[in-house]
């Protein structure tokens, strides 16, 4: 949930879509803990900007495998939980 929304804050400011690649994840883990633990953010925010600066020099978004791509809910169920959180 939180790159979602840390997606939706990059595309709300005319960015685009940062995909954290495999070959990044120890240094996204790295830096995520540096933020929570040693309440600095520099690393994350360097990470994240690296990204973001790649896609928007034309760099493609990592590929996802069937097996990352595939969702533990279906579309229509997401659409109908969404559906009764706008209704409660």
């Amino acid at each position: 949930m939180g790159r979602f929304l840390l997606n939706v804050m990059l595309a709300s400011g005319g960015y685009p879509w940062t995909v954290i690649p495999m070959a990044a994840r120890d240094a996204y883990m790295a830096a995520l803990e540096t933020a929570s633990v040693g309440q600095d953010i520099a690393p994350f925010t360097d990470l994240i900007a690296g990204l973001a600066e790649a896609r928007l020099n034309g760099e493609p978004a990592p590929a996802i495998t069937a097996a990352a791509a595939a969702p533990e809910i279906s579309s229509e169920r997401l659409t109908q939980r969404l559906d009764d959180n706008r209704s409660a």
